[in-house]
């Protein structure tokens, strides 16, 4: 078997981002709104959420940003695009920078963008990737804009925890929840396993077999940084499925709230039963808190539906053994859409294509 050498050419180029706010609701004197939002310039924030009453423009409904990215003059970068997403409201947008020349040996891309409140809540997150056409030669660190009070919920951290542990030659944890089940199923060379918690006080904890050929190697931080799409395959291997766990303990809980309304479907006031459901859901204890439930559902359910009630009814309607099939397949969707594979698979196919040319040089070599 001929051997395949996989180089994403993602490079370690010093790189940065930067944003500032230009104009907010039209107005450009914004000298006390500048200020605010520079307060937390340096820690990659942007604080709109803390511009309230400001006697020039008042509470911010819409705002024009300034987007800068900035690479090291030696890397080959010769485009940058911006990705802008808001996982609350699932906004998602990507704009491309525009070169700009060159600052303390830094090469400079940038663009002007207007948002406008009604689109966002809680953070909206904004990346930039350099690219040597498709190649990636570095990507930024985040910036967040505080767009409101709320704290969208951080779905990865909400509902995983991780732990790396030896299946097979950690002898002195068999008195830990994982093992009984890998001892009784013998699946010590699982990938990995998964332990729900009782309550949402504990997180579903997600444990990764360091005996699985290759993974130690794969997560020292050298190779994670550059094998970045293997390291997405191997997320979303170990996370679909507890993902879809979460989603059915879901639909059974909601199976399971009045039945016998389904009766009289008709009759019902959506958007009350929906708050109804909520409030009942809120009082329970149960493994996901509901701004977990309410951030899957947006996923599940079309964006315009923007009102919890709604969409929370919706999969109330949904969650009997007649409808639980037709439900399902929004489930996968919604984990793609949650994993973002648009974005951390953007190079798949310049992935394929190395592992092709590096295929065939090798069977050109064993001729």
């Amino acid at each position: 078997m001929p051997k395949v050498k996989i180089d994403l050419g993602i490079k370690d180029y010093i790189n940065d981002i930067d944003v500032n706010l230009l104009e907010l609701n039209g107005k450009k004197e914004i000298t006390e709104a500048i200020q605010t939002w520079e307060s937390l310039h340096d820690q990659k924030i942007g604080p709109l959420h803390k511009i309230v009453a400001d006697t020039n423009v008042g509470d911010w409904q819409k705002a024009k940003i300034e987007i800068i990215g900035k690479i090291d003059k030696n890397s080959k970068a010769n485009k940058a695009v911006c990705i802008l997403h808001c996982r609350w409201t699932n906004y998602f947008q990507v704009i491309d920078l525009q070169a700009s020349g060159q600052e303390d040996d830094m090469k400079i891309f940038r663009n002007e963008i207007d948002i406008n409140r009604g689109n966002f809540s809680s953070k909206l997150v904004i990346k930039i990737k350099f690219l040597n056409d498709l190649l990636t030669e570095g990507v930024s660190q985040e910036f967040n804009i505080q767009t409101d009070t709320r704290e969208g919920v951080e779905i990865g951290d909400s509902l995983f925890d991780w732990e790396r542990v030896n299946f097979e030659t950690q002898e002195d944890r068999k008195n830990e929840d994982w093992y009984p089940l890998l001892r009784d199923l013998n699946a010590f060379k699982n990938l990995s396993s998964v332990d729900f918690p009782h309550d949402d006080s504990e997180k579903t904890k997600i444990y990764i077999n360091l005996d699985f050929p290759g993974v130690n190697s794969l997560l020292q931080q050298d190779n994670v940084e550059k094998d970045q799409v293997l390291n997405q395959f191997l997320l979303y291997t170990m996370t679909q499925g507890p993902f879809m766990s979460i989603c059915n303990y879901i639909t059974l809980l909601l199976n399971e709230y009045k039945p016998d309304k389904r009766r009289d479907i008709d009759d019902i006031e959506v958007a009350a039963f929906g708050e109804e459901i909520i409030s009942d859901f809120e009082e329970r204890s149960l493994i996901v808190n509901i701004e977990t439930i309410h951030f899957i559902s947006s996923l599940i359910f079309p964006k315009e539906m923007k009102d919890p009630s709604l969409r929370i009814y919706e999969w109330w309607k949904n969650s009997n053994a007649e409808n639980i099939l037709s439900l399902s397949p929004n489930f996968v969707v919604a984990f793609q859409r949650w994993q973002e594979v648009e974005k951390n698979l953007y190079n798949l196919s310049d992935l394929v294509q190395i592992v092709e040319v590096e295929t065939e040089e090798d069977e050109g070599e064993a001729v």
